[in-house]
């Protein structure tokens, strides 16, 4: 919003952040949970490390095939939400990948459904 009033343009982003608007407080919580159970040591950020520690990654198409190894897994796994690759997602970015795909998708029980297939998977 501070880049729309300096520069009086508007960016992608915010204009699909102001079309959008935010998730609705069931998808927001829903959400929070997914988090919660990915971050094991309770610190608010979730690492490659944790992540590793609940997805089994040997089943993963690409590390079968034998084009992966289990740790490549693990990071593609955590850029969908890592997009500066940290090797680490706070609970900011994980809310805001959320709320793109959020904003896709109409009926909140296919929302649930989409965030357990995307973040339970190996809970």
């Amino acid at each position: 919003m501070l880049t729309t009033l300096l520069s009086g343009t508007v960016s992608y982003d915010e204009f699909i952040r102001g079309v959008r608007g935010g998730m609705n407080e069931s998808r927001l919580e829903l959400v929070k949970l997914a988090f919660s159970t990915l971050d094991l040591n309770h610190d608010s950020v979730i690492t490659a490390e944790e992540i590793a520690q609940k997805y089994d990654t040997q089943h993963h198409p690409k590390v079968l095939a034998g084009e992966w190894t289990e740790k490549q897994a693990v990071e593609s796994f955590i850029n969908a939400w890592d997009k500066e690759h940290a090797g680490k997602v706070t609970l900011d970015k994980f809310i805001e990948y959320y709320e793109w795909v959020s904003s896709t998708i109409d009926n909140d029980d296919y929302f649930e459904l989409v965030i357990r297939y995307t973040s339970f998977p190996f809970v």
